[in-house]
């Protein structure tokens, strides 16, 4: 066999040779592309499902903190309505007991004038006889101010006395005492005995009517 002979016999199998390794390269190149494909496919999904889960956490968070501020901003005003209502109710509970002790205060204003009046001298009388009847009667002793003592005689005192003692069935004696009382006006009155004891100063009968008096007052207030 001759050279030229040899050369024409292997050109055939040089391209099949060629056109093999150009088809397992395009084999080789169109399954790395279909797998780079696919990781990128996949890739795509998982980075969309992340940026969905980073949205929908997102939102939880901005839902989160508007119910928090909302909830807050609720419980602020809750706090300053409760704040306004306690202050104006200290306010009117105040201003109530400024005028409570106003009238209280008119009360022993008015009573004192009272004392002054040409009244008052019957209303004392009254008063001890009252008061005597009280106690039972007996050997009675009346503490008065200074300047009511006047108010009294022998003979207003032994009147006094008859009657109480009609009313109680026991013997009655009444005196001045010789110590004068401090107070508004009014009078108390001790037995002998020292175990009998009534005070009807006015301070007295005011403060014995204040709960009632109050109790009226705020009734009338409210």
């Amino acid at each position: 066999m001759t050279a030229e002979e040899t050369t024409t016999t292997n050109r055939p199998d040089n391209e099949s040779r060629d056109l093999a390794m150009s088809r397992m390269k395009e084999e080789i190149e169109a399954i790395a592309k279909a797998e780079a494909d696919q990781i990128r496919s996949q890739g795509k999904l998982k980075g969309d499902q992340i940026l969905a889960d980073a949205k929908n956490e997102a939102k939880s968070i901005k839902k989160k903190i508007l119910d928090q501020a909302k909830s807050e901003a609720e419980k602020n005003k809750v706090r300053e309505i409760s704040r306004k209502k306690l202050s104006i109710k200290m306010d009117y509970l105040q201003t109530r007991e400024s005028v409570i002790d106003e009238i209280f205060v008119e009360a022993q204003s008015q009573l004192q004038k009272f004392t002054k009046s040409g009244d008052y001298q019957k209303f004392l009388e009254t008063l001890l006889e009252s008061s005597a009847e009280s106690i039972g009667g007996g050997d009675l002793n009346v503490h008065l101010r200074k300047e009511d003592k006047g108010h009294f005689t022998k003979e207003s005192l032994d009147k006094i006395a008859k009657n109480v003692s009609k009313s109680t069935g026991v013997d009655t004696k009444i005196s001045v005492s010789d110590s004068n009382l401090n107070s508004l006006g009014g009078l108390q009155l001790i037995r002998s005995d020292n175990r009998l004891f009534v005070d009807n100063t006015f301070e007295s009968r005011l403060e014995r009517k204040n709960e009632k008096t109050r109790v009226g007052l705020l009734e009338l207030l409210s």
